[in-house]
Order: C-alpha cells, then sequence, then structure tokens
C-alpha cells in the first residue's frame, strides 16, 4: 500500500530542504543520494543509498520512519548550526537555495523528476496569487522566520549577483561576531573523541575536519 497524501507531504518537507542544501551527497558512479546516520544499535555510523528519483526515494523514506529521523536529524542540526552561526546562512546555504530553482530549469522533460519541478519550488512572480507555493519556498519563509525570532542579521552586500529567491527578506544589520576558535576547537574535539572510541573511520574524520575547518574558519 502506497503511503497517504500527509505521509508524503511530511516527508517532502525534510527531504527537498535537505536535497536543495547538499546535505545528501550525490554519488555519481550510481546516481544516488547517499547519507549518513549513527546506528545506536550498532553502536557505528552507516550510509543511506536513496534513489535519483524523488518519488521512489520519498516512498522509501515514507516506508522507513527511523531513516526518516535520521534525515530529519541532519536538517535540524544544520538548522541548529546556522542559528548560532550565521555567516554560514550568508555565504553556504542561502546561496545554495538561490541556485537550486537554476537546477530545476535543467531537469530534461524526459527525467522521471520533470513532474515533480513545481511541487519542489515555484516561482510565485509568474503565476496567480491561487498557486501553491513549493516545499523549497515554504522552507525558506520558515528559515527566514527564524532569523528574525533570533535577530540573525542578512547584510545587503553580501547578496552579489546571485538570483534570490521569492520571498526572501534582506537587512542592512552587520553580523554578530562569532567565535570560530571555540566553535572549531570545540568540534574537533568531539570528532576525535569519536574517532578513538571507534565511531567513525579515519577516512570519515578526516572528511568532516575538513567540514568544520570550512564552517569556522579563523
Amino acid at each position: 500500500m502506497p503511503p497517504n497524501a500527509g505521509k508524503m507531504e511530511e516527508v517532502e518537507n525534510i527531504f527537498y530542504p535537505c536535497l536543495a542544501l547538499e546535505l545528501l551527497a550525490e554519488n555519481h558512479a550510481t546516481q544516488e543520494l547517499e547519507f549518513q546516520y549513527y546506528d545506536h544499535f550498532q553502536n557505528s555510523y552507516d550510509t543511506v543509498s536513496l534513489s535519483g528519483i524523488w518519488i521512489e526515494s520519498l516512498e522509501y523514506l515514507a516506508s522507513n520512519p527511523n531513516m526518516t529521523e535520521a534525515l530529519k536529524q541532519i536538517l535540524d542540526n544544520t538548522i541548529l548550526e546556522i542559528e548560532n552561526n550565521p555567516t554560514l546562512w550568508v555565504n553556504e546555504y542561502l546561496p545554495k537555495l538561490r541556485q537550486f530553482p537554476d537546477k530545476l530549469t535543467r531537469i530534461s522533460e524526459d527525467s522521471p523528476n520533470y513532474l515533480y519541478k513545481t511541487r519542489v519550488y515555484t516561482d510565485t512572480r509568474n503565476t496567480n496569487d491561487n498557486t501553491k507555493e513549493g516545499v523549497i519556498n515554504n522552507f525558506l519563509k520558515k528559515m527566514e522566520a527564524k532569523f528574525r525570532n533570533t535577530n540573525s542579521i542578512l547584510p545587503r552586500n553580501n547578496t552579489g549577483s546571485q538570483k534570490a529567491i521569492v520571498g526572501e527578506i534582506v537587512s542592512n544589520s552587520p553580523l554578530d561576531n562569532i567565535d570560530n576558535r571555540s566553535r572549531r576547537r570545540q568540534e574537533l574535539e568531539q570528532l576525535k573523541q569519536d574517532l578513538n572510541e571507534g565511531f567513525m573511520t579515519s577516512e570519515e574524520y578526516e572528511r568532516e575536519k575538513q567540514r568544520i575547518f570550512l564552517q569556522y574558519p579563523l
């Protein structure tokens, strides 16, 4: 029995933002989407492979609540990082959201994902007021609300030549200063502990270490 519409919508609100923010890694050899999660029962990290065909990935996640929860945790952790460090939003994640609609336009008509483009993102500037907004449109609005609630500010001069997403709000105020050094040290210490306790491989450790260096530049 296929998942009901309510469950599918719940999964869409997790899967598509992860896709847009590139929290799902594309395996070019298999054309699959991958993410890592910590298996508490096995006390180890595992890699989940999802189909590059979106509807198949959504149906798989809807039928596997543990995998949905693992992916949701990755998204929630990313949002928490952004709230704690607004420079991540300006320099890394907002540009990815801006570029995502362009990626959608390059999907060919013979692709199985073509039919779902407007479900993912809708350019409301070219439609009437009754058009239902896409998942990414709604996700952006929620992110903006979080920034307003936490007094996190997006500087106007960081927008550059990138195309703004419909509904984006930009402010003139400067970003708060973030102590990247202490944040980097804290995460590296935890990462080293995970390595020493066998929770990750050396390759995973090096990859995560580089991510932390990029996330918290000095």
